[in-house]
């Protein structure tokens, strides 16, 4: 982490508190805004599962 440094009167270092870097996360899913615009979530969206209406066909030999 980077340390503000500034030097005071006499030429002493004053070392404050470091600073905190932003933590990047990487995307697990994305959903599609209000505006049609692609957002990337840190975590993915919760999907309810829905029966297809298509069956499969059958094989006959």
């Amino acid at each position: 982490m980077p340390y503000p440094n500034s030097i005071g009167r006499g030429g002493s270092i004053d070392r404050r508190s470091p600073i905190p870097t932003p933590q990047f996360v990487e995307a697990q899913g994305w959903i599609i805004g209000s505006n049609e615009e692609v957002i990337l979530t840190a975590s993915s969206p919760t999907i309810t599962p829905h029966a297809s209406p298509l069956t499969p066909a059958s094989c006959r030999s």
